[in-house]
């Protein structure tokens, strides 16, 4: 009794399982896919191949291991994806790529390509219950076709607000759609890149005459300037000279009397210095002890002659 027990909830934990993975791959939506891709996103072999957004629009972990993928109403199961890998587990409002390459091998790569016209279909893990489905139109190169607000719409079709994209964002939201460059623009424009070279090269020469004319323009100014200085210099000259010349001849007689007196002053008279040096000299004796002094008399006094 116990065992059965035990089976009937293990049965019933595996089918209230199941109903909730089944709950949870409904919430999966085609979100953008891309027919041409010739500049855009690459995947991991290397090569630009044709891909479909997948979008988790709850907010619950999907796992969309074991779905189905097709372009064809009456074989649902054309390609299943891999069952037990992680990386099918798509987390809250996030994004997997699926990519068609026949020739490629992996958990996200399908067996066959798509073209403009074709119905891609996302099959439930039964391989009977379609969760979502999209019509591919015709796409130029590196156009995709994917949903305006990402996971809006009915699976029917009847009210999902669908736009063709110049610029596609693959695994990213397509509400936060990055604008159109500049240089994007440009590309359109000019592809081969000849309208940008003649703009550089008319820049560059503008520039170069541009400075040409500024060289010129200093250099006269300068010019200009240095004559100025040298004609207000030769004007002060020309006064200094007027009034040397008017200074009479008895100035000049004074300044040379006066210059012959002081050089006749300089050289009659030495220059003597006002320093006194003293030097110190050590002697083993003194010469007031020397035996000379000693030697002569002492001079004696005379004595008066008596008086009688």
């Amino acid at each position: 009794m116990k065992n059965m027990k035990k089976i009937i909830i293990l049965i019933s934990v595996l089918l209230f399982s199941v109903c909730i993975c089944a709950q949870n791959q409904g919430d999966i939506r085609l979100n953008e896919v891309m027919l041409h891709n010739t500049t855009n996103a690459l995947d991991k072999y290397g090569q630009h191949s044709q891909w479909l957004e997948i979008f988790n629009s709850s907010f619950g972990t999907v796992k969309m291991g074991g779905c189905f993928i097709s372009n064809d109403r009456n074989n649902l199961k054309k390609h299943q994806i891999t069952k037990n890998d992680a990386r099918t587990y798509v987390k809250p409002r996030q994004f997997r790529i699926i990519w068609f390459n026949a020739e490629a091998i992996g958990t996200f790569y399908a067996n066959f390509k798509i073209a403009a016209g074709d119905t891609l279909y996302f099959t439930s893990s039964d391989g009977v219950n379609i969760v979502d489905r999209i019509t591919v139109p015709e796409l130029t190169e590196n156009q995709s076709f994917g949903r305006i607000i990402d996971g809006e719409g009915s699976i029917d079709g009847s009210n999902v607000p669908w736009e063709v994209f110049p610029t596609a964002t693959a695994n990213a939201s397509n509400v936060e759609r990055i604008t159109e460059t500049k240089s994007m623009k440009m590309a359109k424009v000019d592809p081969k890149g000849f309208l940008m070279a003649i703009t550089c090269m008319s820049v560059v020469f503008i520039a170069l005459i541009l400075l040409v004319f500024i060289f010129k323009f200093t250099g006269k100014v300068s010019v200009k300037h240095l004559q100025e200085t040298s004609d207000k210099v030769s004007k002060k000259k020309g006064e200094a000279n007027i009034n040397v010349a008017e200074t009479s001849n008895e100035v000049y007689a004074a300044i040379a009397m006066g210059l012959h007196l002081y050089r006749q002053e300089s050289e009659a008279h030495d220059e003597e210095s006002l320093t006194i040096t003293m030097s110190h000299t050590n002697k083993q004796y003194s010469p007031w002890s020397q035996k000379i002094r000693g030697i002569r008399q002492t001079p004696q006094r005379k004595n008066k002659k008596k008086r009688i």
